[in-house]
């Protein structure tokens, strides 16, 4: 970026997209979870994961639940971004690959869970922005030399 204003767009664009991938994420986990908003709640997460025949279902419904729900919160954050982005990018993909896969369209369709994950790992790619924790807990400082 060469200007300041360049930056701080890329910081505010950064920053919104961290905030719907959090909306979405924390919904989905409290969901998983909790059984917030109709959702199944953990007994019924870890039945449906048994129902696609996941490997270890209680395990992989408390751990898919985790990385949604505080994932969700630490995107809304900047904490620990990078590292939630790529947890939530692979995520999705086992989404795809054991219950989204119907053709674009189809209300399995996998569109918005594909849309999710290489948001997710574009993030984990790119960083949280300076609007984050991160930024103001794990900037690196520099000292600029002056001659």
């Amino acid at each position: 970026m060469n200007t300041r204003a360049e930056r701080t767009l890329l910081d505010l664009g950064l920053l919104l997209i961290r905030l719907v991938l959090a909306a979405v994420f924390i919904f989905h986990g409290g969901q998983k979870l909790f059984g917030f908003f109709d959702g199944l709640g953990l007994q019924g997460t870890v039945k449906f994961m048994e129902n696609i025949q996941v490997p270890m279902p209680m395990a992989s419904a408390v751990v898919v639940g985790i990385v949604e729900f505080f994932g969700g919160i630490a995107l809304a954050l900047g904490l620990l971004t990078r590292l939630f982005a790529f947890m939530i990018a692979f995520d999705m993909t086992v989404a795809i690959l054991k219950v989204h896969h119907g053709s674009f369209g189809l209300p399995s369709g996998m569109e918005f869970v594909l849309m999710l994950g290489v948001t997710s790992l574009g993030l984990a790619l790119i960083g949280p922005g300076r609007l984050s924790l991160d930024h103001a807990i794990f900037r690196k400082r520099t000292v600029v030399a002056t001659a």
